[in-house]
């Protein structure tokens, strides 16, 4: 059995400073938890052959699901994924096969926003 850390670089994530104009700067800090995979070495060896990031797998993984489930929210998923912008998250999201659900109420509803907006 072979164990594998799927973890993101603590470096980056450890602390990120945000100053606020004629405010203290704040040093805001994230928990990140490291999770271990046991895989048979077999199943390893067959997924390291095909040129599989293991960790960066197991990741994507728990977005997609999340994304399916409506656990994780478009941002929890491009911090997960550390992409920097929301048009990343859904390119992923697209290539995975999930779509953001849009139904034609929606759509009626942002016919009916711009319509109000073009009137003012």
């Amino acid at each position: 059995m072979r164990d594998w850390v799927c973890a993101r670089r603590h470096s980056e994530m450890d602390a990120r400073i945000e100053q606020v104009p004629n405010k203290p700067a704040l040093v805001k800090r994230e928990i990140i938890m490291e999770i271990t995979i046991q895989l048979p070495d077999d199943i390893a060896d067959q997924l390291q052959e095909r040129g599989m990031d293991l960790p960066r797998v197991a990741l994507e993984k728990i977005a997609i699901e999340g994304a399916r489930s409506g656990e994780l929210t478009d941002d929890q998923i491009r911090r997960l994924l550390g992409f920097e912008t929301r048009m990343q998250v859904d390119a992923f999201l697209k290539s995975a096969g999930v779509y953001f659900d849009y139904t034609e109420s929606d759509l009626a509803m942002d016919k009916e926003t711009i319509e109000h907006l073009r009137t003012k």
